[in-house]
């Protein structure tokens, strides 16, 4: 099997997706589930740098 990087980000996108739907069916707006993409990807980005 080839690698491939488009079949890599469907795979990311399918991951973020269902991250996505499991806030909406817990209650989150749009707005809440922008603040926690925002705060996950800063999050990620100070882990690493250590």
């Amino acid at each position: 099997m080839e690698y491939s990087a488009g079949l890599t980000s469907k795979l990311f996108w399918l991951q973020e997706s269902r991250k996505t739907a499991g806030y909406i069916l817990d209650g989150y707006n749009k707005e809440d589930i922008r603040r926690i993409a925002w705060e996950d990807s800063f999050r990620d980005e100070t882990e690493n740098d250590k």
